[in-house]
């Protein structure tokens, strides 16, 4: 969505919870170069946290397996050109499995930018959908991993494009 003057912002989420059998129960932010860990996915974490909090639920711890996960889809929809769970990389809860192992799996997306690609602007933007805030504020999750990817996207530059991945 294009607000003049305001930046983008696109949000995209999906929470996947799988049993023991593999039944299927349900189908910030400027970072300064390409890719990588930065200040911003640290305050994403932070915001993460203090929602949680909010509403008595225990904090999210950070995964090194799931920031390479959202970091690799946060730079492969930079660099190819798409805003979508699933890509070239494959469906989003088959991708982070190639990460890690785990029974409950969920992912948020966001792209934005200006005010919109910023930790505090994107969290808004997630805990305004209610998508997106049932994933962040699920008391099972217990870990998270955020990729952002700042460039060039659709023609707009300055484009931070985050993913968050979630598990038990």
């Amino acid at each position: 969505m294009r607000r003049p003057g305001k930046g983008v912002i696109g949000v995209a989420g999906v929470l996947l919870l799988v049993v023991a059998v593999g039944a299927l129960l349900s189908r910030s932010l400027l970072h300064s170069g390409a890719s990588g860990s930065s200040a911003s996915e640290a305050r994403v974490l932070v915001l993460f946290n203090q929602a949680r909090a909010s509403h008595r639920l225990r904090p999210l711890t950070t995964d090194a397996r799931l920031a390479r996960s959202a970091q690799s889809h946060s730079d492969s929809m930079l660099r190819q050109g798409y805003f979508s769970h699933d890509g070239p990389q494959g469906i989003w809860d088959v991708r982070i499995g190639r990460y890690v192992t785990r029974s409950v799996l969920a992912e948020i997306l966001a792209y934005g930018s200006g005010p919109y690609s910023t930790p505090r602007g994107l969290m808004n933007a997630w805990m305004h959908s209610p998508e997106h805030r049932r994933i962040i504020l699920t008391p099972g999750l217990r870990f998270v991993g955020v990729g952002i990817t700042t460039g060039t996207y659709r023609g707009t530059h300055g484009v931070a494009m985050a993913t968050a991945d979630f598990s038990n």
